[in-house]
């Protein structure tokens, strides 16, 4: 049997208001039964596995449901990942959609430019009512295909596609767009991993990508258990450095809907800071034996400085790898007498915050 050229993961729980959306966003899409879709089903307990048997799994061979107890979307993601047989691999939230369409989004709202990093824009304005039933009928069909061409043409282990956000949660709902300018490659050059790296801040999700399958197993990529929170970012960041190449596509939208049930949602400042000191200290110790990225590891220590200078928890200031190192002049880390000292500390830290975290990857 030959293999999909691309496994979309979806992981699934309790999200029978908005499944029908995603599915028909996935289905509509061009050369869809050369790909498969798993369903993980963690552990749902409303309708939405009935929906998947009776209303797809019986008419598409290539939709796959695992059913498994509730152990969290990261668990969920990789058991996805660990059946996928495509050359490529995607994620798709259950209560978001894919081809969605910038244009017509655009043209409904007022958007304004609130950040630009290089090559790619955050832009926000308000969300208008019916935006989502106007983008439901005209789902864009060559979502996946333009990051397939793009990857192959390219060689890329990753492609970056763009994202439209509608985020319920606020008073007046707002529209979130984060797009690429320009369809362009990322090499292994210091320069470009700082640079994907800050993209990666904006994206804030591991979704709206394709990635390799072959690059996620030889490099043993896995979404981090026991992390509720900006585990998204983490397995983006660590796929982005270690991917030799990294493209955009500029024209392939995806529809996140944030809205009060988002997991991310409701969380407390505190667990919001510690997601973050988490995964950059994850960051740093992938890149520590790196020299060739010191200068990125050095920004994350910075960073990490600033931003305890302006937090008042206590515990998470004790997180902070050693100060000397902002005003480092050593040609190289290893060059420190105190480096040995610094990978200890930072490991430790990480066992701290995130026990479950399998170093061996």
């Amino acid at each position: 049997m030959k293999s999909p050229i691309l496994s979309i993961i979806v992981p699934m729980y309790n999200a029978q208001p908005y499944l029908r959306a995603c599915m028909n966003s996935i289905i509509a899409q061009n050369k869809f039964p050369e790909f498969e879709l798993i369903i993980v089903n963690d552990g749902s307990t409303d309708m939405g596995p009935d929906i998947i048997y009776d209303e797809y799994m019986s008419k598409y061979p290539n939709i796959h449901m695992h059913t498994q107890e509730n152990a969290g979307v990261s668990v969920a993601r990789n058991t996805g990942m660990s059946m996928a047989n495509g050359e490529y691999i995607s994620f798709v939230d259950p209560d978001d959609a894919i081809g969605a369409s910038y244009e017509l989004c655009a043209d409904k709202t007022y958007i304004m430019e609130l950040l630009r990093i290089e090559n790619l824009v955050y832009k926000e304005g308000f969300c208008p009512e019916n935006v989502e039933r106007l983008i439901a009928q005209r789902y864009d069909p060559d979502y996946f295909m333009r990051m397939i061409k793009i990857a192959q043409e390219r060689d890329a282990d990753i492609v970056l596609g763009n994202q439209i956000m509608l985020d319920y949660t606020e008073p007046h709902p707002i529209m979130c767009i984060t797009e690429y300018r320009t369809n362009r490659t990322f090499d292994t050059s210091e320069k470009s991993k700082e640079l994907l790296l800050r993209h990666s801040f904006m994206r804030k999700s591991a979704n709206f990508a394709l990635y390799r399958r072959d690059l996620i197993q030889d490099k043993k990529l896995e979404f981090p258990v026991g992390m509720h929170l900006d585990e998204d970012m983490l397995f983006c960041d660590l796929a982005l450095i270690r991917a030799n190449t990294v493209a955009t596509a500029i024209k392939s939208s995806y529809l996140y809907k944030r809205h009060n049930g988002t997991l991310s949602t409701g969380r407390t400042k505190y667990e919001q800071d510690l997601a973050s000191v988490r995964r950059q200290l994850v960051v740093m110790n992938d890149i520590i034996d790196k020299p060739e990225y010191q200068q990125i590891f050095l920004t994350q220590i910075r960073q990490l400085k600033s931003w305890f200078s302006s937090t008042g928890c206590k515990d998470l200031r004790k997180l902070l790898p050693y100060r000397y190192c902002i005003q480092c002049k050593k040609d190289t880390c290893d060059a420190c007498d105190k480096f040995e000292k610094l990978k200890r500390k930072i490991r430790k830290n990480i066992q701290k915050t995130l026990p479950q975290w399998n170093f061996q990857r």
